[in-house]
């Protein structure tokens, strides 16, 4: 089937689960409710407060209370309600609860304005549930916002914050299992955990991971306009984690281990993923506490290798705590630890790199966030957040052998490179925030300042890789110069100031400007930022929002200390394997001119989203990326058989991107389908894709192409149904189209344009996670969930290799699929 004829499968599907939701859903026309929260400061005078718990309760019927949290200008809103009535219920830590009584009609929207009084003695309300949808009519960039119910909901592989981003439009994970956002690199994203840089130092990827249970929400920003946001070309992804509550809340789950079927035979266990989260008051209604810890031991297999030689192997512990403390009514302390040590073994293992051609894998990773929250008057809020992050690897080859040999059909040997890095962050924020007097308009203006200090030591050896013919003789020989030790110490330094001022009734603008100056490129910029919502039609139905803006993305530590790598000894060889032809060519690592710069790129995007139904929100949007000064490698060639590998600024990249979003949602229930169809292009020679955690010891010059995750066309349908009896479904439907591919000679160099040699098949897959809420018999509160998700069910061929050596066997033959795959839930929660 063409992708045209799934897509139009997957429309079935949609307009199929969206019939049955509608189906499920209340009759009558719904209701809303929405206003601000306000209070009284320490000198008297009132503010709007935002991070307040509120939660909406019918006063008859069984359905299910609504919670959810004030947003930062203190506002909120409570959609796609029956008509009825409602208790209203507000509280905060340092204030008095408020109750109120709410009645709605059909269609109708009732305006609250909630005000909290001072009070020593207070409850607090603990955030489980939040109802999506809406149009957000002041908000010019809404972030994707995934709550820790659809982690845990949707069938995603490894229920890792990482695995729940493609479910955003545009968000792809590539061919190398790194994410993808809006077409720009993970290495050119940002990842923030409570306000803290989290991502490697030194390759700028996600280094880092969380229990799921520690993770309260995930928004992912795919237009970061606000110039509080930086070093980023593509998207910035916030973690906000979980706070204990003034009750005590135990969960457990995944604490049974599935076995390991290979040859027909039980060989140990396949996976064993265990998690515990627990969570109350140290001291009432003043210090709470957090808690969760996770065990992953799982082997995957490699399709196509054999059975007991082809699984790759992880085991890892994270742990994650954190400690709340209301110090007064004015002043709010929160301290979080997380550590991650991992191990991964066969790394990289596919159908062309059996076990011992891959190497190994050990991470430390260590963070501590602190942030003060304190109320300095009736209109004014200052943030101060301070965190330390070691993150250390450890490369090395998984077995001890002889030169790593490139050969036709499959390799063989032992990986070529061995290193150690020892990475440390430092980092402090201050955001001071303030609602001015009104002039023209409604105005929220926030500054911040900051510094940070990122610290790298580590030493790296390679040894020589062989590149073989068909009939094994030498074609090519890399040596290299003998170890190096690498160590760089960076600062940078961050200022920003942005205002959100509602200049009309139906118009709302964000702009401001940011300050970056980083040690390594020694380079003032400015980066001017703008973003608008303007609701057009008296029936506030309609948002049309958009932007643009400057960015300058970080330097890398593995880039800055490029020409610390040593050299490289590229030998060729005659038809016979032994006669050297030519001289061999010595590349020396340099920085062009000796100096690197920042990368920068420009973007802008214009959307509209449209309320069709009370329930159906349709999006329609397109946004634009232009990235230049992009940091890329290159061989060059040069007399007396003295090269160079140089780095410099000299890549950029285009995304294009057509976005169609549908959401529907009913009674706590959605279901969210998406179109995207986009273009990435851009040059190739990425330093990270030959200088990260697991190094490419053959590079060719650098060409402009596809992007390796480049996918023209991607349809996606996911959603969350509760059905009668405690069951409940989400189902999943991926369809897009397959990455690009490439061909290459018995010497690996590129045989016509790399990229450009056609595409994977189709990628095409159907996951479902079902569910049953029980109640078990003992003890009496014990409340657990039993289900069964189903990976890929119509165990469809997606293959993840394809063999382009133009003289292998093999040539032109996909490989390394992943079949329908089942795995058991159950959750305990009291």
């Amino acid at each position: 089937m063409n992708l045209r004829g799934r897509l139009i499968v997957g429309l079935i599907v949609f307009i199929g689960l969206t019939t049955a939701a509608a189906a499920h859903a209340q009759p009558a026309p719904p209701a809303r409710v929405q206003g601000a929260v306000s209070g009284a400061g320490p000198d008297g005078q009132p503010f709007r407060i935002p991070g307040v718990s509120l939660r909406l309760a019918p006063t008859a019927g069984t359905v299910a209370p609504i919670e959810l949290v004030s947003n930062d200008r203190g506002e909120f809103e409570f959609t796609d309600l029956a008509p009825g009535g409602y208790k209203l219920d507000a509280q905060l830590d340092g204030f008095s609860p408020f109750v109120a009584t709410v009645t709605v009609g059909p269609g109708g929207t009732v305006a609250v304005n909630v005000e909290l009084q001072l009070a020593t003695i207070h409850e607090e309300i603990t955030v489980t549930a939040s109802v999506d949808g809406g149009l957000q009519e002041r908000q010019t960039a809404p972030p994707a916002e995934i709550k820790q119910q659809t982690m845990q909901q949707v069938p995603i592989a490894s229920e890792h914050f990482q695995d729940a981003l493609p479910l955003v439009p545009g968000v792809v994970r590539g061919a190398d299992g790194l994410l993808n956002v809006k077409g720009a690199r993970e290495s050119q994203s940002g990842l923030k955990v409570n306000n803290a840089n989290v991502a490697d130092p030194v390759t700028g990827e996600f280094g880092f991971r969380l229990p799921i249970e520690a993770v309260q929400s995930i928004q992912l920003v795919t237009s970061p306009y606000a110039p509080e946001y930086g070093q980023v070309s593509g998207g910035i992804t916030k973690i906000e984690t979980s706070a204990g509550t003034n009750r005590w809340k135990f969960q457990a789950q995944d604490i049974e281990p599935r076995i390991r079927l290979r040859d027909g035979e039980i060989h140990g266990i396949e996976s064993w993923t265990p998690r515990v989260a627990v969570g109350g008051p140290l001291v009432p209604r003043k210090v709470t506490l957090f808690e969760s810890v996770e065990y992953q031991f799982t082997k995957e297999l490699v399709e196509g290798l054999p059975e007991l030689e082809g699984d790759t192997k992880l085991e890892s512990v994270s742990a994650f705590t954190q400690v709340d403390w209301t110090a007064s009514t004015a002043d709010r302390l929160s301290t979080a630890v997380a550590v991650f040590p991992q191990k991964r073994g066969f790394l990289g293992l596919n159908t062309f790199n059996p076990q011992p051609v891959t190497p190994n894998l050990n991470q430390r990773a260590f963070l501590w966030t602190t942030t003060e929250r304190r109320v300095l008057n009736a209109t004014s809020v200052f943030e101060s957040h301070v965190s330390v992050k070691q993150l250390d690897t450890d490369v090395f080859p998984s077995t001890a052998g002889p030169s790593m040999i490139l050969a036709p059909v499959q390799n063989a040997g032992s990986y070529f490179n061995s290193q150690r890095r020892d990475s440390r962050r430092y980092e402090g924020l201050g955001e001071y925030s303030v609602t001015p007097a009104a002039f023209g308009g409604s105005h929220f203006v926030k500054i911040g300042a900051g510094v940070s200090h990122d610290a790298y030591d580590g030493d790296t050896e390679s040894r020589p890789v062989v590149i073989v013919r068909a009939d094994g003789s030498r074609a090519q020989r890399i040596d290299f110069s003998g170890p190096a030790a690498l160590s760089l110490g960076k600062t940078d330094v961050l200022a920003f100031v942005q205002d959100a001022w509602s200049a009309a009734s139906r118009l709302t603008l964000d702009y401001g400007v940011r300050y970056d100056r980083d040690t390594v490129a020694s380079a003032h910029h400015i980066a001017p930022r703008i973003g608008f919502s303007l609701v057009p039609t008296a029936d506030n139905r309609t948002v049309v929002r958009g932007g643009a803006g400057l960015f300058y993305d970080k330097i890398t530590l593995n880039a800055a200390t490029f020409d610390q790598l040593p050299a490289q000894v590229v030998t060729r060889y005659g038809l016979d394997g032994q006669t050297v032809v030519g001289r061999p060519l010595v590349e020396r690592p340099v920085i062009e001119g000796g100096r690197l710069r920042d990368p920068e790129s420009v973007a802008w995007n214009l959307e509209v989203d449209r309320e069709l139904t009370s329930r159906l929100v349709l999006r329609v949007g397109y946004q634009q990326r232009d990235g230049h000064r992009e940091l890329l490698v290159d061989p060059r060639s040069g007399p007396a058989g003295q090269g160079a590998l140089l780095l410099a600024n000299a890549g950029d990249s285009r995304y294009r991107e057509l976005e169609l979003t549908g959401r529907y949602h009913a009674a706590g229930n959605q279901l969210v389908a998406s179109y995207v169809r986009s273009a990435a292009t851009g040059d190739l020679n990425n330093v990270n894709e030959f200088f990260a955690n697991v190094e490419n010891p053959v590079i060719r010059p650098n060409e402009s192409s596809r992007l390796p995750s480049d996918a023209p066309n991607r349809f996606l349908v996911w959603g969350e149904f509760d059905l009668p009896r405690g069951f409940g479904v989400a189902p999943l439907v991926e369809v897009r189209d397959g990455f690009p591919l490439s061909v290459f000679d018995e010497n690996h160099d590129f045989v016509g344009e790399r990229n450009r040699a056609g595409r994977f098949p189709q990628f095409f897959s159907l996951d479902v996670q079902a569910w049953k809420h029980v109640t078990l018999p003992w003890p009496k509160r014990l409340r657990a969930r039993v289900g069964i998700k189903v990976f890929n069910l119509t165990d469809h061929f997606n293959p993840r290799d394809f063999d382009g050596n133009l003289v292998s066997t093999r040539f032109s033959e996909f490989s390394n699929g992943v079949s329908r795959t089942f795995r058991g839930k159950f959750v305990i929660d009291f």
